[in-house]
């Protein structure tokens, strides 16, 4: 089995003007931010945020299907439940495959999972 890294589904993402271009190809008018390992300072005030997300979507579901979630049998509650979770778990699997396109296009190494 080959070790070198191919994208997901054998088809590389565009990376813009054209296929393989490095990074320092592409015009900028925004400034490099560096990179900070929390989105604000003070983290858990973005957790407000968050909350009202959520708050808008329950809003947004109570709207569109009125209070059937909270009189669901438990069995149902459940298989929606796992269908979400798959759902949030395939959008990650999509990133991952993006990523690990971009970063091979960028010369970047990918990381294999020791097998052995």
């Amino acid at each position: 089995m080959s070790t070198e890294a191919q994208p997901c589904r054998d088809k590389p993402y565009s990376l813009g003007p054209s296929e393989g271009s490095q990074l320092e190809d592409f015009p900028t008018t925004a400034p490099v931010t560096p990179y900070r390992p929390h989105p604000h300072p003070d983290p858990l005030r973005e957790f407000t945020v968050f909350t009202s997300r959520v708050l808008d979507r329950l809003h947004q579901g109570q709207q569109r299907y009125g209070e059937v979630g909270f009189t669901w049998e438990p069995s149902k509650l459940i298989g929606e439940i796992e269908e979400e979770l798959f759902d949030v778990m395939g959008y990650g699997y999509i990133l991952w495959c993006r990523l690990k396109s971009l970063k091979q296009s960028l010369g970047l190494a990918i990381e294999e999972p020791d097998r052995g």
